[in-house]
């Protein structure tokens, strides 16, 4: 969609959608510190290389969580903690049905939710509950939307004795990380079965689903110091003990 800039200064958003300024759609080249640049093609393998991260132009007037509602936006209960001028990380499946047809002509299935104006800059409305992060100013991550951001642990562990409950009998469907920062909880689950009401802190290893992680950045285009990826906490399932033991016990949340 092709508007002014006096018209997206206008622009108001009843609800749960954050329009967001990206400076390019891919990150298409990689810059070394010898001075050498590697451009790409983005085109191969779209989703590492779309820009996950922008600018919030525009919040929503309110956020909308309501039970009764089909096919909601929110699936959970929590309060707008992003603000114009914020950089914020988000989900790169949601920028590139944002982007749509405009980045990929064969995408299906595409929400084409973009907007430019007469500089051609590029805006792009996203679901509030696709945000990861928003940065401070010393480029450090601030958990939105009950995400903890986590490092994972890919080996060593599972050769470990682990001591479960009675009642759970295997982890092989899980997986194991580390908070490295911890989130403000949601309020509030449409499924009464999630809670974030778990005590849990950075530093703290913990079991999750194993399907439950989002990556944040392509390791290629990485901006954070630290490759993290952000788990929701109703998704983790247990805190273990004393980690770096022989023998470590598993505590269960639920």
């Amino acid at each position: 969609m092709q508007l002014t800039s006096e018209q997206i200064e206008r622009m108001v958003i009843p609800s749960d959608y954050v329009l967001i300024k990206i400076d390019k759609m891919f990150d298409d080249e990689v810059k070394f510190t010898s001075g050498f640049t590697l451009y790409l093609d983005p085109s191969w393998q779209m989703a590492d290389h779309v820009r996950v991260y922008g600018t919030v132009v525009k919040v929503p007037q309110k956020l909308t969580f309501d039970l009764n509602r089909k096919n909601p936006t929110l699936e959970w209960k929590t309060t707008l903690y992003v603000w114009p001028g914020d950089v914020v990380y988000m989900d790169y499946h949601s920028v590139l049905m944002a982007l749509g047809k405009k980045a990929d002509k064969g995408i299906e299935y595409a929400h084409d939710t973009w907007i430019s104006d007469e500089k051609k800059n590029l805006y792009i409305l996203i679901p509030y509950s696709d945000l990861f992060c928003k940065m401070d100013s010393d480029w450090n991550p601030v958990p939105i939307n009950g995400y903890v951001l986590i490092k994972e642990v890919e080996e060593h562990w599972q050769s470990k004795n682990i001591i479960l409950p009675g009642n759970i009998k295997s982890i092989k469907s899980m997986k194991v990380g580390q908070i490295i920062v911890g989130g403000t909880p949601n309020l509030q689950y449409d499924n009464p079965r999630y809670t974030d009401d778990i005590d849990v802190s950075p530093g703290d290893f913990i079991i999750f689903h194993a399907y439950a992680n989002r990556r944040m950045e392509y390791d290629l285009h990485a901006k954070m110091k630290t490759t993290l990826s952000a788990v929701q906490m109703r998704y983790i399932h247990a805190k273990i003990e004393d980690f770096d033991a022989e023998n470590f016990y598993v505590q269960f949340f639920k």
